[in-house]
């Protein structure tokens, strides 16, 4: 008996992994976007690709389970389209639809120690926004404009 409690406890807590474990791999791309760094990003890719494909939803909360729903699709076809990108350009026009979901996804989950930035000038004035950690890092301009970004407020 002890040893299936054991076990039972054990599988809940890595299937509860799978929302940091994605917001890790995110966080991987958003930081080798920033640092200009092609190789990185498309190896981030393809981490942040095994975590959408490993998540379990299932232990999400009920409005994280639909910000989910509502963003996996959106969320492959651009981690695809970035793997097969050609350059920085083309894995950053990808990486706004990737972090369009993990914003609302970690919104609805109520993530903590995560802040949205946005940044106006990016896509010749369209703006797009972003989720990280720590101070800003834009991932649309890189180093040209690494500190371009202005905290917005949480949604929660």
């Amino acid at each position: 008996m002890k040893v299936l409690v054991v076990l039972l406890v054990g599988t809940m807590l890595m299937a509860g992994d799978t929302l940091p474990n994605f917001l890790d791999a995110y966080s991987d791309c958003h930081a080798a976007l920033a640092g200009d760094n092609l190789e990185e990003a498309k190896s981030a890719l393809e981490k942040l690709e095994k975590e959408t494909l490993g998540m379990h939803a299932d232990h999400l909360s009920a409005p994280a389970q639909k910000a989910w729903s509502d963003g996996v699709e959106q969320l492959k076809t651009a981690i695809k389209n970035g793997r097969a990108a050609a350059d920085l350009e083309g894995v950053r026009k990808e990486f706004e639809s990737i972090a369009t979901v993990a914003i609302s996804l970690a919104d609805a989950a109520h993530i903590h120690g995560w802040t949205t930035f946005h940044c106006g000038m990016a896509f010749d004035g369209k703006g797009a926004s972003w989720l990280q950690k720590g101070q800003v890092a834009n991932p649309y301009f890189g180093s040209a404009m690494l500190r371009c970004g202005t905290a917005q407020p949480h949604k929660h």
